[in-house]
């Protein structure tokens, strides 16, 4: 039996079933204590590889990830350390088996790697330098957040544009012009833009436009649809008032340019170490196609084709072309997108310049990338061998099937069939209240008339017969259980708070096995693979030499959620202190 892709958060539940104390594991022996204090932070080993503190991190962060808030607690570090032990054991069999070496493992993990030294170069030679001063924010805003209004009148084609922009020479109203010749948004304005902020400007145009004084036309400039013929009316400084609501974005946008500003100048160093070799034959082989729709596309031939080579890395016409397609998104004048293509291959020399520089410099091969790395090839790996493993030799006969089914048949059970009435109303106070007159036995029809405010509202609030669904909706799970008479709520319905009393309930009897085969195979299949998962951990675990740093535990405390702020999850990691 192939089983289909398990989530690790399902993993847990099945492996936590059978957790032993930790006291169980090998006890700890002088020279594995001596070891341990060269190891702050391993939490424990298993045939000698260490989990770390950070691997009980990233637990925990994602055991919150995949419950709700209601599901969240203080999470068990007993059974934490439990999971961690199997799926290292899970993992190292395996490796044992050379499942690592089957892809896509190895290019995913190779792509990890390659990001994390890319991480560490851009925090080096990047955003060390890339923080924004008070002063440079200022000046950000009073340029970026200066407006202009002006009327625009755009075209196609270039040789339209000048002429049209030789008759508003002439004196043609240019309102008139733009209602009609005028293929951009605002033509059924008359071109008319009003009050742009300079930093919402298209930046082919904003540059030439800022550069204007009021009462001057220009153009045709080139824009991502055609040309544009441009006549300011009016420029406006920032209001002083708005700066500080800005702070945060201007920040964002000022890092940016920092960064991309840093980025490029590291490229262009670096091309002394890693030599760049463009191929402009090939280059020049990937054209703009325009597609019935006008848009414009790549034109890629040859795929396979290298347009360009930084060191021993390759950029090849497939990569380019990917790249193009999504600078020329919503482009449709072919010059624009002629002229974006040198500035698409410069900066994808630049990433493979970053990423050659990176992997040179041994960011790739640290011992905190080596953590990573090895943690994730961890999860690449568990629903490898449990499927191909574990779940191999599991089949469910129909005779086990059906067996299973009539154990069980309240587990295949119909939802029932139930009447209910409504009151809706604006505020939970008084959807309390009504509440409270109804489970003490008010009339529904006379509340409901008097005081709700929805659609039911006339027929005394009867909204007939239903089927409840599993929506995630509390009231809606509530029906399942529900019986005749009882009062359901009040529950936040949008901006209002509904009530529900349930008027009567019928039940719809169990599903045919027929019906609900596939489910009952599902349900057989979990428990058979509960079971020959639990045979297999206890098999590995009896082979092998779990030494769990009971020290190092002991110090850990859990203090919160990651969303709650304040002190760190799980405390401060051993030996690093508040």
């Amino acid at each position: 039996m192939k089983l289909s892709y398990l989530p690790i958060s399902q993993v847990a539940v099945l492996l936590v079933l059978a957790s032993p104390a930790l006291g169980q594991e090998a006890t700890d022996s002088p020279q594995n204590a001596d070891e341990r204090a060269k190891n702050v932070g391993v939490v424990a080993t298993v045939n000698g590889e260490p989990i770390f503190f950070e691997d009980l991190e990233r637990l925990l962060g994602q055991m919150h990830s995949d419950a709700t808030e209601i599901q969240r607690g203080v999470p068990d570090l007993e059974r934490m350390m439990f999971r961690l032990v199997n799926d290292k054991l899970l993992a190292q069999e395996a490796r044992i088996l050379g499942m690592q070496n089957d892809e896509p493992i190895p290019t995913q993990l190779a792509g990890l790697r390659q990001n994390l030294a890319i991480k560490r170069l851009e925090q080096e030679e990047v955003w060390k330098l890339a923080e924004p001063t008070p002063e440079e924010l200022e000046r950000a805003f009073a340029k970026e957040y200066r407006t202009v209004t002006f009327r625009m009148l755009t075209t196609h084609e270039k040789a339209e544009a000048e002429r049209l922009l030789s008759e508003l020479e002439k004196g043609a109203e240019f309102e008139e012009l733009a209602r009609e010749s005028s293929v951009d948004r605002f033509s059924p304005r008359g071109g008319l833009v009003e009050d742009l902020p300079r930093i919402d400007m298209p930046h082919e145009l904003a540059d030439d436009v800022f550069a204007m004084s009021p009462g001057d036309l220009k153009g045709p400039f080139r824009t991502r649809i055609g040309w544009s013929n441009i006549k300011v009316e009016s420029f406006a400084d920032p209001d002083p008032e708005r700066f500080e609501a800005l702070q945060a974005s201007l920040r964002t946008l000022v890092r940016y340019r920092k960064s991309e500003a840093l980025r490029d100048d590291l490229g262009s160093r670096l091309r002394q170490a890693h030599p760049v070799v463009i191929d402009e034959e090939a280059v020049a082989a990937i054209e703009a196609e325009r597609l019935p729709d006008s848009r414009l596309m790549p034109k890629v031939e040859d795929p396979e084709a290298a347009v360009a080579r930084v060191g021993e890395r390759t950029i090849s016409a497939e990569d380019y072309g990917k790249a193009l397609r999504a600078r020329w998104k919503g482009v449709r004048n072919d010059e624009a997108a002629r002229a974006a293509k040198p500035l698409v291959l410069e900066r994808l020399i630049r990433d493979q310049l970053m990423i050659a520089e990176a992997l040179a410099r041994g960011y790739g091969d640290t011992p905190e990338v080596d953590r990573v790395v090895n943690a994730s090839e961890t999860q690449l790996l568990i629903p490898r061998i449990l499927n191909d493993v574990v779940a191999a030799n599991i089949e469910v006969p129909r005779e086990e099937m059906e067996s299973y089914y009539e154990e069980h048949k309240n587990q295949f059970r119909r939802p029932p069939r139930v009447r209910i009435g409504q009151i809706t109303v604006a505020e939970r106070a008084e959807a309390e209240r009504l509440a409270e007159l109804l489970r003490q036995g008010a009339d529904l029809a006379w509340l409901a008339r008097q005081h709700s405010i929805d659609d039911f509202k006339d027929a005394g609030g009867d909204r007939g017969w239903a089927t409840p669904k599993r929506s995630g909706d509390p009231i809606e799970e509530a029906l399942f259980e529900a019986q005749a008479g009882d009062v359901l709520g009040p529950a936040a319905q949008g901006e209002n708070f509904l009530v529900v009393r349930v008027i009567s309930r019928e039940e719809q009897g169990i599903y045919d096995f027929q019906e609900v085969s596939g489910n009952v195979r599902e349900a057989v299949n979990n428990r058979e693979f509960q079971i020959a998962l639990h045979d297999y951990i206890q098999k590995l675990r009896s082979r092998s030499e779990i030494v769990v740093n009971e020290d190092v535990l002991a110090t850990l405390q859990i203090t919160g959620t990651a969303e709650e702020g304040g002190t760190h999850p799980m405390g401060n990691p051993p030996g690093q202190g508040p």
